[in-house]
């Protein structure tokens, strides 16, 4: 959670590689398959919030009445995708705080055990989320396939791949930065419907990210 934050917020990868290729190297793969990872929980502030502002500090009173700004909410909705695509791609469990793929925001509890937005989620958000999980589904090899993750890319670009040692591999690249990263991957972009990209381009668009599979 705190590497993916970090990348996602900053476009610093070096915590998320330490902690996707160093502990997925030390654990049987039994046990990473099996991992609860998440963005968020009922001890932690909401990710939207976290990946919008961070983590203020707020006095109780300023934490019931604080919500982002219009800019900083279309930011958080921007990055919280890039986030997601991380966690739900890597071995483990995705698990979603209820209410994070509705964009429900919030800080410290009690502030993040908010009711559900009954008739009020995004929309928009919530059906990425939906899309996310029927790929991962769709694909066996996003469910047990083993964990390679990439080196020597450019500052604000992650990559790692699934496999299963017969020849299979689905590739997923998040490009956090705000220049075009180019990639050598030719099969089409799984997910690029849902950054509104080209799914046959061979260049990743700032702020998107690209999943790849042969």
């Amino acid at each position: 959670r705190t590497g993916i934050i970090d990348f996602i917020r900053t476009g610093d990868s070096k915590n998320l590689f330490s902690a996707s290729a160093g502990l997925y190297m030390r654990y049987p793969k039994s046990v990473s398959d099996c991992l609860m990872n998440f963005l968020g929980t009922h001890d932690t502030e909401r990710i939207l919030t976290v990946l919008g502002v961070g983590v203020p500090a707020l006095s109780m009173e300023e934490k019931a009445h604080f919500s982002m700004s219009d800019s900083e909410r279309k930011k958080a909705l921007m990055l919280i995708r890039l986030a997601y695509i991380i966690l739900a791609f890597m071995p483990g469990v995705p698990c979603i705080f209820y209410g994070d793929e509705a964009a429900v925001e919030g800080l410290s509890d009690p502030f993040n055990r908010v009711t559900f937005p009954w008739g009020r989620e995004d929309k928009a958000l919530t059906e990425f989320y939906r899309e996310i999980g029927k790929l991962r589904r769709s694909r066996e090899i996003l469910k047990n396939g083993y964990l390679s993750v990439s080196e020597g890319l450019p500052y604000g670009v992650f990559e790692f791949s699934r496999f299963d040692g017969k020849g299979n591999c689905v590739t997923v690249i998040v490009n956090r930065s705000d220049e075009p990263y180019e990639h050598k991957e030719r099969s089409e972009n799984l997910v690029a419907d849902l950054f509104g990209i080209d799914e046959k381009a061979t260049e990743l668009p700032p702020m998107t990210a690209g999943v790849w599979e042969r």
